[in-house]
């Protein structure tokens, strides 16, 4: 199964991401209807080790996180960008936390190297061109604030709708 770790969104952000994705309609992006945190990607686990996944997640100590919206960016660069995403700022929260998260799973999952905090705006399914791209980086973000209270593992279930996410597991954040 398909696994991933990561902060839900506040109902009102969550509202603000779509009135984002508003503004960069184009044929070619796929807009997430379900915007989240990502923490830890885990990709394909066998279910036989998920009771044990289940019981390293718990032992996760972390506290809220107040964040906020920050800029738009892409990756890979703006020259040929693949994901779209909104950044929260302070990242250092966020990236404490993710790198705890490595330590507890890394004997059953690889080191995230290059983790950066983000909430997805859009996938990238063809090339976009440059009037589009200047207008997407031009999109102004207001610098919401909201808290993150718990962590969620996550079943991602690939359909031709759109992926279809199930909680498996969940720790609140004291």
């Amino acid at each position: 199964m398909r696994l991933f770790l990561a902060f839900p969104l506040p109902t009102d952000i969550i509202t603000y991401v779509g009135t984002l994705q508003t503004h960069i309609e184009d044929p070619h992006l796929r807009l997430p209807e379900s915007p989240h945190l990502t923490i830890k990607f885990l990709g394909e686990v066998d279910e036989e080790k998920l009771d044990a996944l289940k019981a390293l997640i718990k032992k996760i100590d972390a506290k809220r996180i107040n964040l906020r919206l920050g800029p738009i960016g892409a990756f890979a660069d703006w020259k040929k960008p693949r994901v779209l995403w909104v950044g929260v700022e302070p990242a250092q929260d966020v990236i404490r936390l993710q790198q705890q998260v490595d330590v507890l799973l890394k004997d059953m999952f690889p080191k995230d190297e290059k983790f950066h905090p983000h909430i997805t705006l859009a996938r990238v399914k063809e090339d976009i061109d440059a009037p589009m791209t200047g207008k997407i980086q031009k999109l102004a973000v207001e610098p919401r604030e909201f808290t993150i209270d718990k962590l969620v593992l996550y079943r991602s279930v690939l359909t031709r709708q759109g992926p279809v996410y199930t909680e498996l597991a969940k720790i609140d954040l004291s």
